[in-house]
């Protein structure tokens, strides 16, 4: 045949488009492309339809549909023709006319709607024929298909060419046709078929009839599909990447109420597809995930040929993670599930005292609450002990935002004394506010700095936006509370919020001081509180509440001098010790414990005389009534005999003060 021929016929058969993608490249609806001749990470090959053209603006390849799969496959012009004039059925003969093997003959160009209509009943009585002939073929059987199927899909055979016929829907208005002998498949022209549709796009509205109600697969080929069905799903085949697409815009139209599973091929070709068209689902908003129904073969139709058994299992449980990823009820679980499920540990920034989750500290102004959070990031971050307790030694952040950058440096210099400042520690004096960028502003902090486990704001009136119209205080409390617990568990974090108490005081329950409603308290993970007797009080209480943490009650003490925060000691010891300072200073006992050294084998006399006794042993002028140091004895009448004296009450009138006699062999000793 004379060359100038074929290429003539070629070049008029082809679309770069289409030869393209039957090469692997992965065109997007502009027709660009990452290059298939040379590595790159931005698309640089471009088509241009309307001259039926390529061209890479990377290595500057060039040309026509020949020129292109002459390049890829690396053959003379000749030959790519050839194997271009084999794809499109074209005839090679001199004489031959320019053919698709499915061709319906009809006029080629016309917008005659009789003429139309003719051509799909044309489609329609070849499909049936070959629906009549299926029989002839064991084809559909060999890929792992039932009579069921075959019947239910309407699938036929041309006999005379040798290829399956594979309706794209039940009204037989398009197909395509797969050659028994191998893989290569073909499809009417545009111009007697209309445009390719997706194959059974009808589970848009009716896909929710199987025991996959919910959801539906996308696959590449029709075979596929069909595979998919076959085991109880709902499937849609995109038949090329450029069915991409039309399945895309077919969703945006219809809006199914369902959930995608990405299934394409295992191959390169069909997973740069999927990233292609999970990226596009993704931006359309809709509910999707990505499942490898195959395993380990390229495609659902294969794995069904290998292992119907195993397919079967595979589309049930991707439909299940579907279901239950999008499912209103995905974290319910069943006690026998949660009880076999291994949980992470409670991850502590300070053990026992501070875990993940969301925190609060509140205290009145002026508490030294801002030189204590400052203390604290600089003991995690360098993993040092903070009030004898070990630290997480991960990263921080404090916004310490109502502070200066100048004051937070002094204030930085002044706890660190000379030494450098740990790198892991960062900080800010300003932030957005939680509805225009705070979350934002985190995600980006944690997506720079992976290792912040303990993120402070300094203080949480400074980020609140308040409540929206008609939203009550508590419901406003219980968002803003609610959004940054959801985000310090969602990364695994610990959010301590610096926060206010109320003027009043409440004995019954300090946490009640907090300022807001009860959902403040409510939604916190973990709550510390400082309080004082008296404001000028040397010690300060450290009461701890929380989820994970047990009540407790610390006594802290802070240094002016050193503008630290240090741990005298935990509630119990410290009243034991405050108990025991007021016991060894009271007059009282220091008279008495005077009288009994110098009167070893005792002291006797009335309350009255203990009064003159005060003052002529201690000096001190004591002013209290008889009455009230015969209470006082009376109370300290058991630590009196821990420290060796004994006491009697004589008829309520004299007190008989003596030393405790030592006992040899559990009798007393007389001879002493």
């Amino acid at each position: 045949m004379d060359n100038s021929g074929i290429f003539e016929k070629v070049k008029s058969a082809a679309r770069i488009r289409e030869v393209a993608e039957r090469f692997g490249v992965q065109l997007d609806r502009h027709g660009k492309a990452r290059c298939p001749f040379h590595k790159e990470d931005t698309p640089s090959f471009s088509i241009k339809e309307s001259e039926n053209i390529f061209k890479c603006f990377g290595c500057g390849a060039s040309g026509d549909a020949v020129d292109f799969v002459a390049k890829i496959k690396g053959v003379e012009l000749i030959e790519a023709a050839q194997i271009l004039a084999d794809f499109y059925g074209i005839d090679r003969s001199p004489h031959g006319e320019l053919r698709r093997d499915d061709k319906i003959p009809v006029p080629k160009q016309t917008t005659h709607r009789g003429a139309l209509q003719r051509a799909k009943t044309q489609i329609k009585e070849y499909a049936s024929a070959c629906i009549a002939s299926v029989g002839a073929t064991d084809y559909y059987k060999r890929r792992g298909l039932t009579d069921d199927t075959i019947r239910k899909f309407r699938l036929g055979f041309d006999a005379k060419k040798q290829v399956v016929v594979i309706p794209y829907s039940s009204k037989l208005e398009y197909y395509q046709t797969r050659s028994v002998d191998g893989k290569e498949f073909r499809k009417p022209k545009t111009e007697d078929a209309g445009a390719e549709p997706l194959y059974n796009a009808d589970a848009l509205t009716k896909g929710s009839m199987t025991h996959t109600k919910g959801v539906i697969f996308i696959v590449e080929s029709p075979l596929c599909a069909m595979s998919i069905m076959q085991c109880g799903g709902a499937a849609i085949a995109t038949c090329g990447t450029s069915g991409i697409h039309k399945l895309v815009n077919e969703i945006k139209a219809r809006k199914p109420e369902c959930c995608f599973v990405l299934a394409l091929d295992n191959d390169e070709p069909g997973q740069a597809a999927q990233k292609e068209l999970a990226h596009a689902l993704f931006e359309a908003n809709v509910k999707f995930i990505t499942y490898n129904v195959a395993g380990p073969h390229k495609d659902p139709n294969e794995l069904l040929m290998a292992a119907p058994k195993a397919l079967a299992a595979n589309v049930k449980n991707a439909a299940d993670v579907a279901k239950k990823q999008y499912s209103k009820l995905k974290k319910l679980f069943s006690a026998s599930e949660l009880q076999a499920r291994d949980m992470k540990p409670i991850q502590w920034i300070v053990h026992d005292l501070l875990p993940e989750g969301l925190a609060l500290i509140c205290a009145p102004s002026k508490y030294g609450k801002s030189w204590l959070m400052m203390q604290l990031c600089l003991a995690v971050s360098q993993g040092k002990l903070f009030f004898d307790r070990k630290t997480a030694g991960c990263d921080c952040a404090y916004f310490a935002l109502e502070d200066s950058e100048r004051r937070f440096k002094t204030r930085l210099n002044k706890l660190l004394n000379g030494e450098k400042a740990p790198s892991n520690f960062y900080g800010a004096v300003v932030s957005d506010s939680m509805a225009n960028g705070l979350f934002e502003q985190l995600t980006e902090l944690l997506n720079e700095h992976p290792r912040i486990g303990l993120i402070i704001i300094d203080t949480f009136q400074k980020v609140r936006t308040g409540a929206a119209r008609n939203e009550s205080v508590y419901g406003a409390d219980y968002r803003e509370m609610g959004e940054l617990k959801a985000f310090a568990d969602k990364h695994g974090v610990c959010i301590l919020l610096v926060h206010h108490v109320r003027k009043q005081i409440d004995d019954a329950d300090i946490f009640n001081m907090i300022n807001g409603s009860m959902a403040i308290m409510g939604a916190a993970d973990t709550a510390w509180i400082l309080s004082r007797k008296k404001r000028d009080d040397v010690n300060t209480t450290l009461k701890l509440t929380g989820r994970d943490v047990e009540n407790t009650e610390i006594i802290i003490s802070f240094d002016k001098h050193s503008t630290t925060w240090n741990l005298v000691g935990n509630a119990e010891d410290e009243a034991v010790r405050l108990a025991r300072a007021e016991y060894d200073e009271n007059p009282i006992i220091k008279t008495i414990k005077a009288l009994v050294e110098k009167n070893p084998i005792g002291w006797r006399g009335t309350s009255s005389e203990i009064k003159v006794k005060i003052y002529e042993e201690t000096g001190v002028l004591y002013n209290k009534s008889p009455e009230s140091i015969g209470r006082t004895i009376r109370s300290y009448a058991d630590r009196l005999l821990a420290d060796g004296i004994t006491h009697q009450d004589e008829r309520g009138k004299r007190h008989l003060f003596a030393k405790k006699q030592p006992m040899l062999f559990g009798c007393r000793n007389e001879d002493d």
